[in-house]
């Protein structure tokens, strides 16, 4: 079953977030998480992983028609390390956002919504939690995916 969490105060320094880790450092009590979605990103297909290197976790939720990209923060690069779980924040079809002029297309809000159905209708097929990977440098990261491409990564799977 889906657990919800909702933070407050992200864009002033992640201050629910960081209350949240600091009451709760070992996660949520009596609840395995797989994985954290967040729902507060620009655009329509983005998935952002910030500091977490988990290409399984990555491919696993680009499989649901979302595309990686890249951002600086959000609460989850506070709560993913801390409960060692991978995370990502999905458009949720934001534009302009953190304005006056700030819109949500209620279509793409939908389709991301729809999206996240279908991965927590998947939740059983995900035999064990996700983990929190930390990125050190985007260098590695990209080293990373280039090594561990195609059948070599299925190689080190596994192994």
């Amino acid at each position: 079953k889906p657990t919800i969490i909702f933070t407050t105060d992200e864009e002033v320094g992640a201050i629910g977030a960081r209350q949240l880790v600091k009451d709760m450092p070992n996660g949520i009590p009596n609840v395995e998480l797989k994985y954290i979605i967040q729902l507060d990103r620009r655009g329509s297909t983005d998935c952002v992983f910030y500091d977490c290197d988990n290409i399984l976790f990555e491919e696993y939720v680009e499989s649901f028609g979302f595309v990686t990209a890249y951002g600086t923060f959000s609460d989850i690069s506070i709560i993913c390390p801390v409960w060692k779980v991978a995370g990502v924040n999905l458009s949720i079809g934001y534009i302009d956002e953190h304005s006056y002029s700030e819109i949500l297309y209620i279509g793409n809000m939908l389709a991301t919504i729809e999206k996240v159905v279908n991965m927590l209708k998947d939740i059983e097929h995900v035999k064990e939690k996700f983990e929190y990977i930390p990125i050190y440098a985007k260098s590695d990261k990209y080293y990373n995916k280039q090594y561990l491409s195609g059948s070599s990564r299925m190689e080190v799977l596994r192994r």
